[in-house]
């Protein structure tokens, strides 16, 4: 219906989704800035957001809309009537989601000439593809998790709910249309590639910045001195928020109490926003406070609370193909990753790499004993090879690689 001209710009699309949220300002908007300054292209960021966020959120979205074009990315708020966030959609949710964005995508797009949509999880990328269809857009289905499953296993919806049947059926139609298809692990990708065979699935895995999160001998030295951790202490750590889902605390506590036969001096870190639920958890299972530490830090400082600890904890009670960014932030600080057979995503990284172990010992401590037995003579090693990991394949120079690349071959740019 409405064709491409020759000047062509490319955009990329998220649904009501807080823009001042830390995990956004590494995933997104570092990322953005990056290909920007790889292709020698402004982009579009079009951000679909909660009114009442717009309003709220007034003079930081103006300051970040004036960080972003010195970098190359023009940042459009779209105001919605909308809830401040959308993770766990219903289907009844999407004919509100494309009633408010379709008619703006089509009209954003003739506008500023847009050839290529770059679109972040599910629902804007419904959207996104009906725009496709009138003016042949070029579309980059971006998932970022296991939607439809993830929130069957936080209990939003069950595997035999309407929902689940809906966003499966939706996430066929965008594997079919999509031009390119990002995973985020390679298990990510198989399980994605059982829905749709023929779809081009590409793995570029979750970014940290590994300027920000990497060793630090000296904050290590000082913080473990500073909260009475002796140097050969064995410090497990856990970094993200904790609740009823799928970051379960109950499966932390469960690990803690298992972890009391070790035959090694150990303690567990656990930095967190959700220390109070954290605290009541642990409490229920009779875990004294002596046994951990909880802190709920600013996001500057959780590279230096990283630099203390020895080693990451990342646990899953179902199973998932993802990773986790805490993964790739762990690797960038040196730590070693202690995950179970759950997590399928990590469980690639771990052991393609050698960066940590997979444990599946079920009630047992032997392997994770053994591999405590050599952690103090092979530490620096397995630090230098988790660094080593992290710069390769999760830094923001790597991952704004991939994207560059992959926006050249779809687009004239």
């Amino acid at each position: 219906m409405f064709g491409i001209g020759p000047t062509m710009n490319i955009a990329y699309l998220s649904w009501s989704e807080w823009l001042t949220w830390p995990l956004i300002q590494g995933q997104v908007l570092d990322v953005l800035a990056g290909v920007s300054r790889l292709t020698g292209r402004r982009i579009y960021f079009v951000s679909f957001q909660p009114l009442q966020v717009l309003i709220a959120q007034k003079k930081e979205l103006s300051a970040l809309r004036d960080k972003l074009k010195n970098e190359g990315v023009v940042l459009v708020t779209v105001p919605v009537a909308y809830r401040t966030k959308w993770c766990a959609a219903s289907w009844y949710h999407l004919p509100l989601v494309v009633a408010q964005s379709f008619p703006y995508l089509l009209f954003f797009s003739i506008r500023h000439n847009i050839s290529l949509f770059h679109c972040r999880s599910y629902a804007v990328t419904l959207p996104a593809v009906l725009v496709q269809m009138m003016r042949g857009v070029k579309l980059i289905f971006d998932p970022r998790s296991d939607f439809p499953e993830e929130h069957v296993v936080a209990g939003n919806w069950s595997a035999g709910s309407f929902s689940y049947w809906a966003w499966k059926a939706l996430e066929r139609v965008y594997l079919k249309r999509a031009d390119a298809v990002i995973a985020v692990t390679d298990t990510h990708k198989e399980h994605l590639r059982a829905v749709y065979g023929p779809a081009r699935l590409l793995t570029v895995y979750n970014n940290v910045d590994t300027d920000r999160f990497k060793p630090d001998e000296a904050v290590r030295k000082r913080l473990r001195l500073g909260y009475n951790i002796g140097e050969n202490e064995v410090l497990f750590c856990y970094c993200g928020s904790l609740g009823a889902h799928w970051n379960d605390p109950e499966i932390y506590a469960g690990y803690l109490i298992r972890c009391r036969s070790l035959a090694v001096k150990h303690r567990f870190l656990f930095i967190t926003p959700d220390v109070a639920a954290l605290a009541k958890v642990m409490a229920e299972h009779g875990i004294e406070e002596r046994e951990y530490l909880a802190v709920s830090a600013d996001f500057r400082d959780v590279p230096h609370f990283l630099a203390m600890a020895d080693l990451g904890l990342v646990l899953m009670g179902s199973r998932r193909v993802v990773a986790g960014v805490k993964t790739a932030e762990y690797l960038a600080a040196g730590l070693p990753v202690i995950t179970n057979e759950k997590l399928a995503g990590a469980v690639e990284i771990v052991e393609g790499n050698g960066v940590g172990m997979v444990d599946r010992g079920g009630a047992g401590t032997e392997a994770l004993q053994q591999f405590l037995n050599g952690y103090p003579v092979n530490r620096a090693t397995l630090a230098a090879r988790c660094r080593k990991t992290a710069e390769s394949v999760f830094s923001n120079r790597a991952v704004c690689g991939m994207y560059a690349k992959l926006y050249r071959e779809l687009v004239d740019i």
